[in-house]
């Protein structure tokens, strides 16, 4: 069985999606309630600039993730990508959010159907990408928009990650921002946050969408 129910009650299908059966709500409620990291986040408490106290249990979402990698490509001068960031896991909304290991382990063969995650997830996005009204490509983009993702990435390993020196834990090696990440939005407020965040960028889009 393929087909999911999403939140507004439509019927999506995992291995035949088409561009009616996405819905830009969905997309922003699913990913809002979606933890990054399994869940591992934890952030700490703090008094003005200074931790203050152990580190507590937070919610970190993919839709947070999503309107960070969009505000970094917009404060690096590149605001006309940020839509493309802002969606660069929109298909994480059907396929939940696999953790890097995991994806890691799959594309190593360890796992029977090593690439279906791959595949059924990339034929996801496009569709997303389709029915959202999102223009082709440009130069660079794909590139500048994958440097985001690295960039967040070390910048949650700080902020939203309890600290680790395992030599088995690897991570990019990337600078993080300079910005301090700010978690424990809940699903409603990221909700709101990623589609206010949508609208901005759309207008910047090189060609705007039209959201379903």
């Amino acid at each position: 069985m393929t087909w999911m129910q999403t939140a507004s009650g439509r019927a999506f299908n995992l291995l035949d999606p088409t561009p009616g059966m996405v819905t830009l709500d969905d997309i922003a409620l699913h990913l809002a309630a979606l933890c990054r990291f399994t869940g591992a986040t934890t952030t700490e408490r703090r008094l003005g600039a200074k931790p203050v106290g152990r580190r507590v249990p937070c919610h970190y979402s993919v839709a947070q993730h999503s309107w960070l990698v969009a505000e970094y490509l917009a404060d690096t001068g590149k605001p006309q990508w940020g839509l493309r960031g802002l969606l660069h896991d929109a298909h994480e909304a059907y396929t939940g959010d696999l953790s890097s290991p995991m994806k890691w382990a799959m594309s190593k063969g360890f796992l029977e159907g090593a690439n279906a995650y791959r595949v059924i997830a990339n034929r996801i996005q496009t569709t997303i990408e389709t029915a959202l009204g999102l223009g082709p490509v440009e130069p660079g983009e794909a590139e500048a928009v994958h440097l985001a993702d690295l960039v967040l990435l070390a910048t949650e390993r700080r902020d939203v990650m309890a600290p680790s020196t395992d030599p088995r834990l690897t991570w990019p090696e990337h600078a993080p921002w300079s910005r301090r990440i700010e978690a424990g939005f809940a699903p409603w407020a990221a909700r709101e946050v990623f589609l206010n965040r949508f609208e901005r960028f759309a207008r910047l889009a090189p060609s705007r969408p039209g959201a379903r």
